[in-house]
């Protein structure tokens, strides 16, 4: 369990959004076969596509996405924002899934400072019950609100969803795609503030996207990005 733990650490530490990380992700030469997710929209709100990585070999060999976006957007007046969206068919060998944050950042370590479900009240009456954790490793700290999305509807809480994934596998909708945001804090709520606005544009795309992904399909990202009520991209 231990060595796991530590692997699921060095995994995170090639996914932890900062500066430095990014220099070093440029330089590795990632080998692994990647069948990447149609871009996300250029432009979120005031976010702006800056960058896109390709998951290290290891890492992705680890976690195995079926496709994969890993993104960085920048805004003039918001926080940075990294973007990971992992897509998988749900029909994949057993063991080939996402690693949630609430254990992997511990195991690169990080402190979390802070862990809490989070609702995210979306457009109309719609809510997306998504993880919110605030992570510490000296100087460094980070925000991160992550999801995982299935296929037609929004994620519940982690019981119900412990049912109704099981319901979703019979009912032949295994696919899901695991979300995480992140971005650079200083401890108060701005980058909370800045990840729920960047997920509330994001989160009917990936719905939509994780509802077309499995057997020969493709996970159409790019231009599907909107609310059926109300436009979010």
């Amino acid at each position: 369990m231990r060595s796991e733990l530590r692997l699921a650490g060095v995994i995170l530490a090639l996914l932890i959004p900062t500066a430095l990380l990014w220099s070093w992700m440029a330089a590795v030469n990632a080998t692994a076969p990647v069948n990447p997710l149609q871009p996300l929209s250029e432009r979120v709100g005031s976010w702006k596509l800056v960058g896109e990585q390709e998951l290290p070999g290891k890492a992705w060999a680890s976690i195995q996405p079926d496709e994969y976006v890993f993104r960085l957007y920048e805004s003039p007046d918001r926080r940075p924002v990294w973007v990971y969206v992992g897509a998988y068919t749900g029909r994949s060998d057993y063991g080939r899934s996402a690693h949630d944050p609430a254990d992997c950042y511990p195991a690169a370590g990080f402190e979390i400072v802070d862990s809490r479900s989070h609702p995210l009240a979306l457009s109309g009456s719609e809510t997306l019950q998504a993880r919110l954790i605030e992570v510490q490793r000296g100087p460094q700290r980070e925000t991160v609100l992550y999801w995982f999305q299935p296929a037609g509807r929004w994620p519940l809480t982690p019981v119900a969803e412990e049912f109704l994934q099981i319901y979703d596998a019979i009912a032949g909708r295994p696919q899901y795609a695991f979300v995480r945001l992140s971005a650079p804090s200083d401890g108060t709520r701005e980058a909370e503030e800045d990840l729920q606005e960047f997920a509330r544009a994001i989160a009917w795309t990936v719905r939509i996207a994780v509802g077309r992904f499995g057997g020969d399909d493709e996970l159409p990202i790019a231009g599907a990005g909107r609310d059926p009520l109300a436009p979010v991209l």
